[in-house]
């Protein structure tokens, strides 16, 4: 028999005394009842509440001050604003609670996700870091803070661009002169949004009012639809002694993509059915082309020649981004036009007379050649000249009149006109032409009033920096041409006398009288009427006719090159998106 040794007793004691210890514990555990900690008083909640606020709010403030402050390699262009706005609510959050977006939040994020139907793009506005900070399972390194500092820089530049534009004008369009006088204040608008409760009312705000930005949105629209589910043929370009042109009585293949064409562009009724084959080219066929070509400003003869066929031939996107280009030249404009005014249109070769936010006249005009545009200004008009005196610029003088002075010395008294030297009267048949030239001409020519005056019988001054107004014209063929770029900057317009009579409540005979008499006579306005010169390639008409127009001036070429650029995110963000992209939006169908 073997006596166990004393070392390993002790230790086989000490284990079993152990393992009661624990037995003995585990009895108590199971006879105690559960503690169940008491639900926070709402002094507690509040207390919770305060603390997590003041984190927020140091967190704000930190962030705020960091020199290398950026979100997922976003650097915020808004900073200094952010700071002001967060210094004056104390760093107290707008858009954030716990867990997520509170009401403004989710407000302000649905009007930034569509940011596409103003022709801008939702990345611009951290659309997806914004929904990389909601979803915790994709990035959850994202802080309350982030979230908080991308909605309102967001909010600093989406509210920018749609009231001011995205892009400043002059950099665009050197010929743009319109500025808006008005301040836009971002921060001081949410503060007062806020303290109110109105933030949807300022982001409804912050667009264009005019009711032409509005069917240009919807136009915009419709072609993103029709670029998705239509057809858009594009006609063959044919050699002449292939097809020189279509027309009435011609039969090609090509005509059946016309037909397709037009149908889809609504120029074409669907429901018309050729009597012939759809390759032949008929009389609707024909009253299609013309309304097709009224709409884009071309010569409405029912021929598809050069001109039509390259209007036809241009794509939906190329069309996309035309409407989107003059959605933003209404940005540029100021908030109010105001309840009466009149808007020339420079690429239209149109005038409007719009008076208590109606309609009441519409013209054609004529506008600067290429090499001396009419720009796009704002200026009131308070006066007009009945048989006005033409004071020739001097521009006018050496490129126009010079030439034919060189030519024929008797060309000023021929068209009615005076020259002068130092306040002297002279006979330019006794001038040496050849002698003066565009570095020294001491001469003034002017124009006496009467049939042949370049001006015609009345002009419509509204003074400005570029010596632009309105007039009449003795050369009224002009106004049949369908693209009008002739003058010298002013724009000559096709109903003086209608327009005149309207402005000075005027009857026919009264305005007769007046002219008749052949003296110059200056007649002021009872109030002064504001006059836009603009310059817009897309309109929607007040018959809901969809209008394009060629660009006339190459205006269009420095919005074509920004919005070509309109979102480009650094590498490392573009990688972090597109890894992220599967589940990028999935919480949002809970908004």
């Amino acid at each position: 028999m073997s006596i166990p040794c004393p070392q390993k007793t002790t230790i086989l004691l000490i284990r079993i005394a152990f393992f009661m210890v624990l037995y003995g514990l585990a009895g108590m555990l199971v006879a105690q009842p559960a503690t169940v900690r008491p639900a926070p008083t709402p002094l507690q909640h509040l207390q919770n509440l305060n603390n997590l606020f003041s984190l927020q709010r140091y967190r704000l403030s930190e962030k705020l001050f960091s020199p290398t402050l950026s979100i997922a390699n976003l650097r915020l262009p808004s900073l200094p604003l952010l700071q002001t706005l967060y210094k004056h609510r104390d760093y107290q959050p707008i858009w954030i609670q716990a867990g997520g977006l509170n009401q403004q939040g989710l407000l302000l994020f649905s009007y930034l996700r569509h940011a596409d139907e103003h022709g801008l793009e939702p990345e611009e506005y951290s659309v997806s870091l914004i929904s990389l900070c909601l979803n915790s399972s994709l990035m959850h390194t994202c802080e309350e803070a982030d979230l908080e500092l991308l909605l309102s820089d967001a909010y600093l530049r989406y509210s920018t661009h749609l009231n001011r534009g995205h892009f400043s004008p002059r950099q665009m369009d050197e010929q743009w002169y319109i500025v808006d006088s008005a301040p836009w204040k971002p921060v001081e608008r949410l503060e007062q949004a806020l303290a109110s409760g109105t933030v949807q009312t300022l982001l409804d705000s912050l667009p264009p009012q005019q009711a032409q930005y509005a069917k240009l949105q919807a136009l915009l629209k419709q072609y993103r639809q029709l670029a998705q589910n239509t057809l858009w043929p594009l006609l063959p370009e044919l050699t002449k002694a292939e097809l020189p042109k279509l027309e009435v009585g011609v039969s090609h293949t090509a005509v059946s993509l016309l037909r397709l064409r037009l149908w889809e562009s609504g120029d074409l009724a669907v429901g018309y059915c050729p009597e012939a084959d759809l390759n032949y080219f008929d009389a609707p066929l024909q009253a299609a082309v013309k309304h097709f070509q009224n709409r884009h400003g071309l010569k409405d003869d029912g021929v598809v020649g050069p001109l039509t066929r390259a209007a036809l031939n241009l794509t939906l996107e190329q069309r996309i981004a035309q409407i989107k280009w003059n959605l933003e030249r209404w940005r540029w404009l100021p908030d109010d036009l105001g309840a009466s005014y009149i808007l020339v249109n420079a690429a239209g070769f149109t005038l409007d007379l719009v008076q208590n936010s109606q309609k009441t006249l519409n013209m054609r005009v004529v506008v600067g050649r290429k090499d001396r545009q009419t720009p796009s200004f704002s200026a009131n008009m308070s006066y007009l000249v009945l048989n006005p005196n033409w004071s020739v610029p001097h521009t006018i003088a050496i490129k126009d009149i010079l030439p034919h002075l060189r030519q024929d010395p008797g060309y000023l008294a021929r068209k009615n006109m005076n020259i002068s030297q130092g306040g002297q009267k002279l006979d330019g048949r006794f001038v040496n032409w050849w002698n003066v030239g565009s570095d020294y001409f001491p001469f003034r020519i002017s124009q006496r009033p009467g049939d042949d005056n370049a001006l015609g019988k009345i002009k419509f001054m509204f003074p400005n920096d570029f010596d632009i107004y309105l007039h009449d014209t003795p050369h009224r063929s002009l106004f049949k041409e369908s693209q009008r770029i002739f003058s010298s900057g002013c724009v000559r317009i096709e109903k003086p006398l209608a327009l005149a009579e309207t402005l000075l409540g005027w009857s026919e005979n009264k305005l007769q009288d007046g002219l008749d008499k052949g003296t110059t006579q200056r007649v002021s306005l009872a109030e002064t009427l504001p006059v836009y010169i603009l310059y817009s390639t897309a309109w929607v008409d007040e018959d809901n006719s969809v209008q394009f127009r060629q660009d006339v001036y190459e205006r269009d070429i420095g919005l074509e090159k920004a919005f070509a650029t309109l979102y480009t995110p650094d590498p490392a963000q573009r990688e972090l998106l597109r890894k992220a992209r599967p589940g990028l939006y999935a919480h949002q169908a809970t908004f």
